[in-house]
């Protein structure tokens, strides 16, 4: 049962993003599919859970989440803010840039 639980797990995220966008894929793996091989065989998992991660406040909670050390963490909503009133997606596409960089710069990859 835990094999195919990780097994529907990893499919789930591997699905995720556009494999027309050729850009994405040449950037790192950061915010991309994982390979969760290293939890083969383990009875246990740690998997750390969070939301409601403002691109441009302080990212100190993950000195603490890696201290826990989680096997995964996964960001579950509200991992950036780019609302704008107008529709355009410009801001949100902005807001996960910064994202991207602010968790490459925390060494959360």
């Amino acid at each position: 049962m835990h094999r195919r639980s990780l097994l529907l797990f990893t499919l789930l995220f591997s699905a995720c993003g556009n494999p027309d966008d050729s850009s994405q894929q040449e950037e790192s793996p950061l915010f991309g599919p994982r390979s969760y091989d290293h939890l083969e065989g383990r009875s246990t998992v740690k998997i750390g859970f969070g939301s409601c991660l403002d691109q441009d406040k302080s990212l100190s909670i993950f000195e603490t989440v890696k201290s826990a050390g989680p096997d995964m963490f996964l960001m579950i909503g509200d991992n950036v803010y780019g609302d704008t009133h107008d529709g355009k997606l410009t801001k949100m596409a902005d807001a996960y840039k910064k994202q991207k960089g602010n968790f490459r710069d925390r060494e959360l990859d």
